[in-house]
């Protein structure tokens, strides 16, 4: 089996804390101080949270 490392969501800056949740990938950016969520692709980004005390995760 080989695994192919591919960028989906271009332009972002520190993430962390990728999680599925239905049916998207969500995960914070620390530096930009937001929670995004996106599909599978990379489409339909969508900033679902700001968090001025820098997000960390989102365990």
């Amino acid at each position: 089996m080989s695994r192919e490392i591919k960028t989906i969501v271009p332009g972002m800056h520190f993430l962390e804390g990728p999680r599925w949740h239905d049916g998207r990938i969500w995960f914070s950016d620390f530096y930009s101080q937001q929670v995004y969520s996106a599909a599978e692709d990379g489409a339909d980004l969508r900033v679902e949270a700001r968090v001025p005390q820098q997000p960390s995760g989102l365990g």
